[in-house]
């Protein structure tokens, strides 16, 4: 019995008594189960053609940042579920390669804002989530908790990017460090105020702001109800949308070199694009083409880096 909404037998009430209750367990492992079977399984087994293949449809225009999406099936959703991952898999004797974008958002902000410090800490292989943790909470050998403190640096690191309020961000790391937090963001990255004001003059001149490629967000009607929100989303757009296009642009340049290291990508999921290879020999070869294309991209600014795995199957399992 919830003491606010009466009788559940939601999700949400039921998980707090997982451990203590076999039955509840075995219960919510059904549930996900089941619908594991019915959205996934059984959704899926619905696409797929002779060869064994799923062709989802790829959104350009999903949505309104200018990430992709996708239906018939919505293979997007599938990111996070290892196990289900594992019915993924590459041509027979060959492997899937698995590259993901490092810090994608944060090096686009330093491309459209050209905040030259921040540029120069991942320039040097830094990690800003981690330089503001230190700065606010110092040293610990508590594993646990040094995940903890850096998930919230890297929240008021995201928080401040992307015109965050400061009374959010306090509700979620205590007004005890609030300031020294902010500080230590500002102190690393401590070109976002002038960041804003060129994001909304451009708004402000315009009705519509334009991305590193050229894509636009307009917005027709603000008012002091919404203003604060558009701002907010202004501010998100050249960001996410570039980072979008250059996972977009990547795999495209993919596809034209694919015959030269025996690879067919399949396509781009939010920072990552997987793609089938004859042999794991060609990652480095892969990863350098990647890296150099995405440089020559932002005209040198910054470089993406890359990271890579390699499976058996889309969950990257070796054996």
């Amino acid at each position: 019995m919830d003491p606010h909404f009466g009788p559940t037998t939601s999700k949400a009430y039921l998980g707090q008594f997982r451990e203590s209750s076999e039955l509840i367990e075995k219960i919510l492992d059904y549930r996900e189960i089941a619908k594991l079977k019915g959205t996934y399984i059984e959704g899926f087994a619905r696409f797929v053609d002779q060869k064994f293949r799923i062709h989802p449809s790829i959104k350009i225009f999903g949505s309104v940042t200018g990430r992709l999406s996708s239906e018939n099936p919505s293979i997007m959703n599938v990111k996070n579920m290892g196990k289900l991952r594992e019915i993924f898999l590459p041509d027979s004797g060959h492997i899937l390669l698995y590259s993901d974008l490092k810090q994608n958002e944060l090096r686009w902000y330093c491309v459209t804002a050209g905040d030259q410090d921040l540029i120069e800490v991942l320039k040097n292989g830094g990690d800003p989530h981690e330089l503001v943790r230190q700065e606010v909470y110092g040293s610990t050998e508590d594993g646990l908790l040094k995940n903890r403190q850096r998930a919230y640096a890297k929240a008021v690191v995201f928080g401040r990017i992307y015109k965050r309020s400061r009374g959010d961000i306090e509700r979620q790391v205590g007004s005890e460090v609030i300031d020294k937090v902010m500080e230590a963001v500002d102190s690393i990255a401590p070109n976002i105020d002038s960041y804003y004001r060129s994001i909304l003059k451009q708004l402000k001149n315009q009705g519509y702001i334009e991305s590193f490629f050229g894509r636009r967000r307009r917005f027709s009607l603000v008012t002091p109800e919404t203003r604060h929100e558009v701002e907010r989303q202004a501010v998100n757009f050249p960001i996410q949308s570039a980072g979008s296009d250059l996972m977009l642009l990547t795999m495209l340049h993919l596809w034209k070199v694919k015959d030269e290291y025996g690879i067919w990508p399949f396509w781009p999921l939010h920072d990552s694009i997987t793609m089938d290879a004859v042999d794991r020999k060609v990652l480095p070869l892969v990863k350098k083409e990647m890296e150099a294309y995405a440089l020559e991209v932002v005209n040198g600014v910054i470089p993406f880096i890359w990271e890579f795995d390699w499976g058996i199957n889309w969950a990257m399992q070796k054996e």
